[in-house]
């Protein structure tokens, strides 16, 4: 029997490798930071600071990711304004953690949610 953390990695593989486009990436893993934002809450309020720790951990991940792969020739001021943001959201993370601040990854949340709609905006 396949476990259902199992099938979901299958899936999520088979959703990446058959993106159509660099933009469909892109929202995807914007979907993923914010699914793993809403586990670090859940996780904090349940106190559950081994799940809030590997929630916190996959969705700095993404954004690193997201950090890494800006085109600053292509991109200019946008790919700027991006990175400026990806580190704000990478600086604030750890006083959040630390703070066991819930607000604070509210607002992480939003942030990704707003880029996120632009992105689709986009596509």
């Amino acid at each position: 029997m396949v476990s259902m953390a199992y099938a979901e990695k299958i899936y999520k593989t088979t959703m990446v490798q058959t993106a159509p486009d660099a933009l469909s990436l892109i929202i995807m893993l914007y979907d993923g930071a914010i699914e793993h934002v809403d586990h670090t809450i859940f996780a904090m309020e349940k106190k559950d600071y081994e799940k809030k720790s590997y929630h916190i951990s996959k969705f700095t991940a993404i954004i690193e990711e997201l950090l890494c792969s800006l085109d600053y020739e292509k991109g200019g001021i946008i790919a700027e304004n991006l990175r400026d943001v990806y580190l704000f959201v990478l600086n604030e993370v750890p006083r959040a953690s630390l703070r066991n601040d819930k607000e604070s990854f509210s607002k992480i949340k939003h942030i990704l949610s707003e880029l996120r709609s632009a992105w689709r905006e986009i596509r």
